[in-house]
Order: structure tokens, then sequence, then C-alpha cells
């Protein structure tokens, strides 16, 4: 708008109004570049944060890829990183915690597989050793070169080495039952003086054929309890046959019965050479034998205490053992009034 100053009073005004639509365009396609250009940054921008995003997603599930791959091929200690996304932490934990397990059973399946190629070289062992002395009385009476006496005493000799087949195929029976879970137990109250009369009764002879003195110690009142006759009458057989056998001529084998408020307490005392420190930890071990023992060493199966334990732990029980080298050895049997926990 002009105003032009004139001399007169007549003012005149004229308006002038210059390219509208090319201005409107010009502004238009300057939006329109603006927006392209804001775009495609936008765009270029997105495109990096889904990368950075795609990578710090997929690098730790690689990572747990590689991880479970390495597992596959043995190699137990591996485990999944920790990483700050919350989700594949916690995937990363179970897969952890899976493989833990697994390495777990892979170490227990190793050391069952180490027991029982010991075991069975044991077996062929201790199998090995009678029927090799079978064999060769057999062979000599066959051959007829011996006389009346030496005849007789081969039959012993055969007659003591099949006893001790029978003795070793008994306790290998019951030791695969016990590991199968079906070693049965007929709990039922009880009076434990019982058992004990009777193994020491039963015992009796022998320790006179051996010199060594047999004794028993029980309360005069009942001492009740809930247990398997058979399987106490068992456990303690072992016990006291383990300790007449090593036990010299002269000594003694005492069998000791407590009754105390948590439980009952077996005791067989012997007056033996003992076993030495080193070794207690180990004789509850199947076919363990001492090295302090001499020649009854040789007539052992190492079975007999093994089997003793599982017989006190399936009471509920503990069966200790104290001694040193010298001073005889005395196992001490905890059994609760109530075996079966009721």
């Amino acid at each position: 708008i002009n105003l032009p100053t004139v001399p007169k009073s007549r003012i005149t005004l004229t308006i002038t109004v210059s390219k509208p639509y090319t201005t409107r365009l010009a502004t238009l396609d300057s939006v329109r570049g603006t927006l392209f250009f804001t775009g495609l940054i936008a765009l270029v921008v997105s495109l990096v944060v889904g990368v950075l995003a795609a990578r710090r997603m997929t690098t730790p599930l690689a990572r747990l890829r590689r991880a479970a791959s390495r597992l596959s091929h043995g190699e137990l200690d591996e485990r999944a990183p920790r990483t700050e996304i919350v989700e594949i932490d916690d995937l990363s934990q179970q897969f952890n915690v899976m493989a833990d397990r697994l390495s777990e059973s892979l170490r227990m399946l190793e050391a069952d597989r180490d027991r029982l190629r010991e075991f069975v070289a044991d077996v062929s062992h201790e199998l090995r050793t009678p029927i090799a002395a079978l064999r060769a009385f057999t062979e000599l009476q066959r051959d007829g070169q011996v006389d009346e006496a030496t005849r007789r005493e081969f039959l012993g000799r055969s007659s003591e080495q099949i006893s001790r087949l029978e003795w070793l195929s008994t306790n290998l029976l019951d030791l695969s039952r016990i590991d199968a879970g079906i070693f049965p137990l007929d709990i039922r109250p009880g009076d434990l003086r019982d058992p004990i009369r009777s193994v020491v009764e039963a015992h009796a002879e022998l320790a006179e054929q051996r010199g060594v003195s047999l004794t028993s110690q029980v309360p005069t009142r009942p001492v009740m309890a809930e247990f398997d006759r058979e399987r106490i009458v068992q456990l303690l057989t072992n016990l006291v046959g383990n300790g007449l056998k090593f036990t010299p001529r002269g000594g003694q084998v005492e069998v000791n019965l407590t009754d105390a408020p948590e439980g009952a307490i077996l005791q067989v005392r012997d007056t033996g050479p003992g076993i030495p420190a080193a070794e207690l930890p180990h004789v509850f071990e199947r076919f363990f034998r001492g090295t302090n023992v001499g020649e009854a060493r040789a007539s052992g199966s190492g079975l007999g205490l093994a089997i003793a334990r599982s017989i006190v732990d399936m009471h509920r029980g503990r069966i200790e053992v104290a001694s040193a080298a010298g001073s005889g050895a005395t196992f001490s049997v905890h059994l609760p009034h109530d075996a079966q926990g009721q």
C-alpha cells in the first residue's frame, strides 16, 4: 500500500498484489523438502537404532547358542553369561540350572560306572580264589597220587571253599537286592535282647574252637524297639563273626546292649589287632579289607560290613567304629525305637 503525498486534498490509494500463486507453491515446495529430509533422517536414525537394538538382542542369544553347542559336545563346565536383558538373563539362568543338573548326573553316572568296574573286578578276584583251590584239589584227587589223610584234608579244604563261595554268593545277592531297593524289611516290635542271645549262642562253639571268650551284657529289662529280627541277626552275625575271625587265641569278644532315650545302642567289642586310623573311613566300603589282620584277611570277602551298614541305614540308624592299631575295635550300632519313623 503506497500513500503518496499530494498538495491537494484528494488522496489516491493503490493496492498491488504480486505473484500470489507462485509464493504459495514455493512455500509448499519448501515444506515438502523439509518433510522429505526430516523423514529421511528419521528413517536412517530408525534403521540405526533398530540395528543396534537387534544386535543387543541377538548377541546374547548367539552366546547362549554357542554355550549350548559346547555343552552338547561334552564341555560340561560351559555356562551362559549374564546380560542386562531381563528376559535373556532368565533364559540363561534356566540354561545354567539345566547344565548344572546334567553335569552332576553325568558325574554320578561316571562314578557309578567306575564303582561297577571295580565291583566286577573284585567279584572276579573273590571268585577266582576258591575256584582255583577247588580245581587244584580236584585234579590232585583225580590223579590218585594222594593218601587217605591227604584226601581227607583236601575234602575239608574243599568244603571250606564251597562254604566261602556260598557266603560270597549270598552277600552278593543281598547287595544286589539292596541296590535295587528290593531288600524287604519285616519291621515288628520286639525285644532286642532276643537276637543278641541267639547270635551269641550260635557262635559259642566257634568261639570255643578259636580259644576266644564270647560274652554278652544286656539289661535285665526288655529293650523294646521296632526292627526286622532276621536282618538284625544278620547284622550281629557279621559283626560277631568278624570279631571272632580277627581276635587271636586268648582274646575276647563282647556284645553289649544299652537302652537310651533316643534309641538302643548295640556294641560289639573285640581285642583283636585293631584298625589303623587311616583305614577307619573305608571299613564299610565294599570289598575293603584291612592290612592289619594277618591271615584272616584272605578268608574275608570285604562285604560283611557293607551289608551291616545297609541294614542299619534301612532301620534309620547309624553305625560307627572306634579303633586303633593294637587295641581292638568297637562297632557301635544306634537304632531308634521307632524304625518306621511314624
